[in-house]
């Protein structure tokens, strides 16, 4: 059997629209049964014929055919391929919206993931950071919370009630064991930090996240005073 067709027939294990990504399927599946070059070079061929479509670099998928011609995946599709079984998270405008802190939306879908190689990667209008984490619930509500608090001064028409609702739950959700795995890992602000520090000590809930601040250094974060007398 030519290069070409194991290519092919590897590819055709695929369902329509299921992204493929290239270096993982030639480490996983066809190492040492062709060279890297003459895999590449199918992908190439396999392109022009249309059988397969480019969806991004080093992406690809087998585009379902339609009257109207190839259909590549959607945004929530590539979204889904990257945060499944733990992979990843949404981030920004999405997890805003899913928490209901606001109504407003962006062009774009911002992943933290641990499903690709390298430190980023656009798909369309996804775009992915590589943060090496498995991303279960515990995980989810602790990154949920820096995300939030770190970018709390710029979330637009923030509903100041569901924050605060917000801050309640995060705080009963905390995790020691889970904060140092993902501050280990995502290397969040100081300022941040210390907003996630004051936040707990307000909902009465013991944190060691002093120790990772310095008692001589005062940080630009709104007291909790502030944040309860605005609704």
């Amino acid at each position: 059997m030519s290069y070409p067709s194991i290519v092919e027939n590897e590819l055709l294990q695929f369902s329509e629209k299921q992204l493929i990504i290239a270096s993982r399927l030639y480490q996983e599946k066809l190492i040492g049964v062709v060279s890297e070059a003459a895999f590449y070079q199918s992908l190439g061929r396999l392109c022009h014929n249309g059988k397969i479509a480019k969806v991004s670099k080093g992406v690809y998928c087998r585009p379902r055919k339609t009257r109207y011609g190839d259909v590549l995946p959607s945004e929530q599709e590539i979204v889904d391929t990257f945060t499944k079984n733990e992979q990843g998270m949404v981030v920004g405008y999405r997890l805003y919206n899913a928490l209901n802190l606001t109504t407003q939306v962006s062009k774009n879908s911002e992943v933290y993931s641990s499903g690709f190689e390298g430190k980023t990667k656009r798909i369309g209008n996804v775009n992915m950071t590589h943060y090496p984490l498995k991303y279960s619930q515990s995980v989810i509500k602790t990154v949920a919370l820096f995300e939030v608090l770190n970018h709390y001064y710029e979330i637009q028409d923030l509903n100041r009630t569901a924050f605060q609702n917000f801050l309640s739950e995060s705080a009963k959700s905390y995790n020691e064991d889970v904060i140092e795995q993902v501050l280990s890992t995502m290397r969040y602000p100081k300022k941040t930090i210390a907003f996630a520090h004051q936040a707990l000590n307000y909902h009465k809930r013991q944190n060691s996240l002093g120790r990772y601040l310095s008692s001589l250094s005062e940080y630009r974060i709104p007291s909790m005073e502030e944040i309860y007398e605005t609704t």
